[in-house]
C-alpha cells in the first residue's frame, strides 16, 4: 500500500510538471536576443558568435548613455510610432564583424582602436536588421513583442554627445551581451536599448499567420503554387569562356574580334542563378530568332539537366510531344563536320542558303577559331527545327 501511494504521488508530480512545462520553457528576451545574434551572424556572413553572458534591465536615458562604449558603433534604430532605440557595438565586436566581411576571417590580433566610420555602419547595417528581425520573431505572440517588434537600422552617430539630444527622455529596456567570436579568437560586447513601454502591437508567429489561411481556403496552396511558377527566372546561355589578362581587357575597343571555337556551337552551357549548371545545348536558329535546342544529341545529351528535359512547360504549345521527357519532337541534328561557307554541314534539309551571307572564312578544321561576328546574324545559324 505504501509503495502504491508513493507511485501515485510521483505520477501526479510528473503530470503537473508536464502541464507547466510549456510556460516554464518560454524563452527569456535576453536569451532570445543572443540566439538571434548567433543565427543572424552565421546565416549572413558565416561568423560564429556565442554569448558568454547576458543581462537585462530598465534604466533612464542618462544611465543608458553612461553604459555606451567609446570608439564603438552607435547605431540608431527606428520603430513604431516614431520610437527610437539604439544598438551599440564596442570596438572589439565591431572590428570582428568588419574583418569577417572584408577578409573572410577574424584576426587573432586586435587592430588599433579608432572611431567608427560611416563605412563601418554600412557594413554592419544588414547584420543589425537581421538580428532585430529574428529577435522579433522569437517573441512573436507574446506581450514582449509590443516593445520588441518593428525596429530597424536608421543611422549612426560618431559621438556620444548628440545622443542626449537625439533620444527621448524615457525609460529604456537595456540588454547587454558579452560575446565570443570564432571560438575564442576575440571577445566583445553588444548593447541593445529599446523603449521600455511598447508602442507596437502583439505580432503573430509566422506559422500562425498562414495556418488559418491554409485550413480555411483549400485553394490557397494551389494559388500560391501558381504564383510561384509564374515568377521569372533568368537563365544564361554561355557560348564560350576563356581567360584574358587585365592588360588585354583594358586594350579592347569596338571592332576587335574575340576568337571563339566553332565547336562552341554544339556545346552551349545553360546556367541559372549563381551559375548553377543546368545542362548543355546546341545553338541554332528558328523562325529568324536565335534558339537553343535543349537536350540535344551528342555533346548535349549527356549533360542535360533533369529540370530541363522533364519540364513539360518547355514544350511550345502547338507542337506534338514526341518524347516522354516533355521535349517537343525535333529533327535529329548530326554532329559537326567540316565547315562549309562558315557553318558546319548539319544535313536534314530545310536549311537556308547562307552562301555569301557575310560570314567570315574560318578555313580548315574544327579547332580553328571563329570570329564572334560569325554568329551575330540569325541567318548564319543552323535551323534547329522549332518552326
Amino acid at each position: 500500500m505504501a509503495d502504491a501511494a508513493r507511485k501515485r504521488v510521483l505520477r501526479r508530480k510528473v503530470e503537473a510538471g508536464r502541464e507547466s512545462a510549456p510556460a516554464n520553457r518560454a524563452v527569456l528576451p535576453a536569451r532570445a536576443l543572443s540566439t538571434a545574434l548567433s543565427k543572424a551572424a552565421e546565416a549572413s556572413m558565416e561568423l560564429a558568435i556565442s554569448a558568454t553572458s547576458s543581462s537585462e534591465r530598465i534604466a533612464s536615458l542618462p544611465d543608458l548613455l553612461e553604459r555606451l562604449p567609446e570608439n564603438g558603433l552607435l547605431a540608431v534604430l527606428e520603430g513604431p510610432e516614431d520610437g527610437q532605440g539604439l544598438m551599440a557595438f564596442d570596438f572589439n565586436a565591431l572590428s570582428a564583424v568588419i574583418e569577417k566581411q572584408m577578409t573572410g576571417a577574424v584576426g587573432t590580433s586586435l587592430p588599433p582602436s579608432r572611431r567608427a566610420t560611416r563605412t563601418d555602419a554600412a557594413l554592419a547595417a544588414d547584420l543589425i536588421d537581421a538580428v532585430l528581425q529574428r529577435f522579433e520573431q522569437a517573441l512573436a505572440g507574446r506581450d514582449e513583442s509590443r516593445w520588441a517588434s518593428g525596429f530597424g537600422y536608421s543611422s549612426h552617430v560618431e559621438d556620444l554627445r548628440p545622443l542626449g539630444l537625439l533620444l527621448e527622455e524615457i525609460d529604456y529596456r537595456i540588454f547587454g551581451l558579452s560575446l565570443d567570436f570564432e571560438m575564442g579568437t576575440r571577445t566583445g560586447e553588444i548593447l541593445l536599448a529599446l523603449p521600455a513601454e511598447g508602442r507596437g502591437t502583439v505580432q503573430m508567429p509566422q506559422d500562425e499567420m498562414f495556418g488559418d489561411a491554409v485550413d480555411s481556403d483549400p485553394f490557397w496552396s494551389p494559388s500560391l503554387q501558381l504564383r510561384v511558377l509564374e515568377g521569372e527566372v533568368q537563365l544564361d546561355a554561355v557560348l564560350h569562356r576563356f581567360h584574358l589578362p587585365i592588360s588585354a581587357i583594358s586594350e579592347l575597343k569596338p571592332g576587335d574580334e574575340i576568337p571563339i571555337p566553332l565547336t562552341a556551337i554544339d556545346n552551349v552551357r545553360l546556367s541559372g542563378a549563381e551559375r548553377i549548371p543546368l545542362g548543355r545545348c546546341r545553338l541554332g536558329s528558328s523562325q529568324g530568332f536565335r534558339a537553343l535546342r535543349l537536350g540535344a544529341d551528342g555533346a548535349g545529351a549527356g549533360a542535360r539537366g533533369p529540370s530541363l528535359v522533364h519540364s513539360a512547360a518547355l514544350a511550345p504549345s502547338g507542337f506534338d510531344d514526341g518524347h516522354a521527357d516533355g521535349l517537343p519532337s525535333l529533327p535529329d541534328l548530326p554532329g559537326l563536320g567540316q565547315p562549309e561557307d562558315g557553318l558546319p554541314d548539319l544535313g536534314g534539309g530545310g536549311l537556308p542558303d547562307i552562301s555569301g551571307g557575310g560570314l567570315p572564312d574560318i578555313g580548315g578544321g574544327l579547332g580553328q577559331p571563329m570570329a564572334i561576328g560569325a554568329i551575330g546574324d540569325d541567318d548564319g545559324l543552323p535551323d534547329i527545327g522549332l518552326g
